[in-house]
């Protein structure tokens, strides 16, 4: 964190109420953005421009203001990594540029940023058959970045859906892969197990791999990442829970599992359950989203314990030590599905965002819900996209200035693109000084 984002996060709170709209808006006092910029497409391809899950972001803003957005071009036979920037806060784009060359299966793309250093990580099969975690970083704001590095490390073993997070020369990346795991009668587990390796010097050198989920014969997957000073917070839907295997029977039940580290990731405590679906009908719980700042973190998910898929939220004040009671986010009334949350904070301002799909929706909906007193009180449900199609898979990050910068998955054109929208709020809370 620079003096430039605390001046800046300043700034726009003492030009709050700079409107009538903001003056006249009642979302303003619990800080929902009130001002959106129209959808625009920063795609444009003719082949498909994909995000995937949201367990790890696909936008970040850095300290001078500059949004990068990342997505996986094509994918399949060919795919590669493409990747924007904005230099004044999403109003203008820079020509897009490729970060991977193509290969024969690339996804997973996201990307974290802090200071002037932002990082784009992504899982990759450059021909082998074999997925590795790769990462790039730039230290000027994107303007120029480094060569690729593999960071998993298991020889010919797959890894797969990374997630990133930064906080000052810090840099934690999580992933899952099935490394063999040695069992008593001389075979090996392959069940995918979560992984972290770490920097302390902007991506310059990194620790080997830790463990972070425990073995259990059962499958961990989709982690989530954030970080603050040290303290290093991980997220992931787990199937531990599920009898048999579900691999086996097809009928998942995942449940979300919590663990952080004090010591920058070289080490991490107890592991905390945080999802408790009804032991007589459990559901699946999925692709975990989780954000923190300072003390505060913030953890989204989806789950379908009543048969419909629901957005939850649960609030650690304490670092991760203990967690509020959980929450619904999403219209508990709702006949749609509500599907794949994204978490972002700054300061005490608060943003999920989420698609929902079902009986009541034609096609697909982005929607999002906002907090300015650290997830106390929220605003109303927000319709942020709507698509005859499809428009999946949305993900978000609030910037210095207290802008939201949302994109999301759209196919209003046709095919698959990457589109984003600006949510200006009017007031924007000083976050306190991390230093």
């Amino acid at each position: 964190m620079s003096i430039s984002r605390a001046t800046l996060l300043l700034a726009g709170a003492m030009a709050g109420s700079r409107s009538e709209e903001c003056s006249a808006s009642p979302r303003a006092r619990i800080g929902a953005p009130v001002t959106w910029s129209a959808p625009e497409n920063l795609s444009g391809t003719p082949t498909p421009s994909r995000m995937g899950l949201n367990w790890g972001k696909n936008v970040a803003v850095d300290d001078s203001n500059a949004v990068h957005v990342v997505w996986s071009e094509g994918e399949a036979t060919g795919g590669f990594v493409a990747y924007r920037r904005s230099v004044d806060g999403g109003l203008t784009w820079d020509p897009g540029l490729p970060l991977s060359a193509p290969a024969a299966f690339t996804g997973g793309a996201k990307v974290a940023a802090w200071g002037s250093a932002a990082y784009v990580i992504w899982h990759s099969d450059p021909g082998d058959g074999v997925e590795r975690i790769f990462l790039r970083r730039s230290l000027d704001s994107g303007a120029s970045w480094s060569d690729p590095i593999a960071l998993s490390d298991a020889p010919g073993v797959s890894a797969f859906w990374p997630s990133i997070a930064a906080w000052g020369p810090e840099v934690h990346v999580v992933w899952s892969d099935g490394r063999p795991h040695p069992l008593a009668d001389g075979t090996a587990d392959t069940h995918s197990e979560i992984y972290i390796r770490s920097s302390g010097d902007l991506g310059a050198t990194w620790t080997p791999p830790v463990s972070v989920s425990s073995w259990d014969g059962h499958s961990s997957w989709v982690p989530s990442v954030a970080a603050w000073a040290g303290v290093v917070h991980v997220i992931w839907s787990d199937e531990r829970f599920h009898a048999p295997d579900c691999a086996t029977t097809g009928d998942c039940r995942e449940e979300e599992i919590y663990r952080r580290s004090t010591d920058g990731g070289a080490s991490f405590g107890s592991e905390v359950r945080l999802t408790f679906d009804p032991p007589a009908a459990p559901k699946p719980s999925w692709a975990p989203s989780i954000a923190s700042w300072g003390s505060d973190v913030h953890a989204v998910y989806f789950d379908a314990r009543d048969g419909t898929f629901r957005i939850y939220y649960r609030r650690s004040r304490d670092a991760g030590l203990t967690w509020d009671a959980e929450r619904m986010v999403s219209d508990a009334l709702d006949p749609a599905n509500a599907a794949r949350p994204s978490v972002a904070v700054v300061g005490t301002s608060v943003v999920v965002t989420w698609w929902r799909e079902g009986p009541s929706v034609t096609g697909t909906e982005v929607l999002a819900r906002a907090s300015i007193d650290a997830g106390t009180s929220w605003s109303a449900v927000e319709t942020l996209a709507s698509a005859i199609a499809a428009a999946p898979n949305p993900t978000v990050a609030i910037g210095p200035d207290g802008a939201s910068q949302l994109v999301w998955v759209d196919t209003r054109d046709g095919n698959d693109e990457i589109y984003h929208r600006r949510g200006m709020p009017c007031e924007v809370p000083a976050p306190p000084r991390p230093w």
